[in-house]
C-alpha cells in the first residue's frame, strides 16, 4: 500500500468518528432531513466532507435509538420525509462532545507544531493559531450557543485577530513580492 493510500485510510477513519459529532451539530439550531443534514454538512466544511447516505442513516438510527435525537415523518411537498432534532440529552452530549473536541484539538495542533518545529526544523507560525484563526466552521457553532453580548466581545476579539493577520499576510506579500521583482 502506498503511502498516499494510508493517509487516505486514516483520513477517512478520523472522519466516520466525527460523523456523530457532526449529525447532532447539523441539527442543534434546527430540525433537518437526513439529505438536509448530509446538504449542510458538505456545506459547513466548504465541500470537504461529503457524506453519503450509507454514512449518515446508520448513524441517525443509532443516536435516535439512544434518544439524543428524535424523527418525526412530515410530507414536503408531496414527498414523505423523516425530519430530525436534537433531544436535551442530546444537547447535552453535543457540548460535552465539542468541548472534549476543542481539547483534542489544541494538543494535536501543538504536537504537530512541536513536531514540525523541532524534528523537521520547520520554521512555522503557531500551528495552533492557525487552526482556531481559520477554523470558522467550529467558530460558528461555539458562537451561536453564547449570549449576546459574549457573542460580541468575542467577534471584537476574532476581528481585532484577523486583521492583525491580513496586515501580516500583506506585509510578508509586498516583501516576497519585493524579492521575486529583484533579478539576481
Amino acid at each position: 500500500m502506498s503511502l498516499e493510500n494510508v493517509v487516505e485510510s486514516w483520513s477517512s477513519e478520523m472522519l466516520k468518528g466525527y460523523m456523530k459529532l457532526a449529525v447532532l451539530a447539523s441539527i442543534s439550531r434546527r430540525p433537518l432531513s437526513g439529505y438536509g443534514i448530509m446538504k449542510k454538512i458538505a456545506e459547513e466544511t466548504l465541500g470537504f466532507w461529503k457524506p453519503t447516505c450509507g454514512g449518515v442513516y446508520p448513524i441517525l438510527r443509532e443516536l435516535e435509538g439512544k434518544g439524543y435525537i428524535k424523527g418525526k415523518w412530515a410530507f414536503r411537498g408531496k414527498r414523505k420525509m423523516k425530519i430530525y432534532e436534537i433531544t436535551d440529552d442530546g444537547e447535552k452530549l453535543l457540548n460535552l462532545a465539542l468541548e472534549r473536541q476543542r481539547e483534542i484539538s489544541e494538543v494535536m495542533a501543538k504536537l504537530l507544531h512541536e513536531y514540525a518545529r523541532d524534528v523537521l526544523k520547520v520554521k512555522t507560525p503557531a500551528t495552533a493559531e492557525l487552526i482556531k484563526l481559520f477554523d470558522f466552521t467550529s467558530f460558528k457553532e461555539i458562537l451561536e450557543r453564547q449570549p449576546v453580548k459574549k457573542q460580541i466581545k468575542i467577534l471584537k476579539k476574532a476581528q481585532k485577530q484577523l486583521e492583525r493577520s491580513i496586515g501580516f499576510i500583506n506585509n510578508k506579500l509586498k516583501e516576497l513580492e519585493r524579492k521575486a521583482s529583484v533579478k539576481p
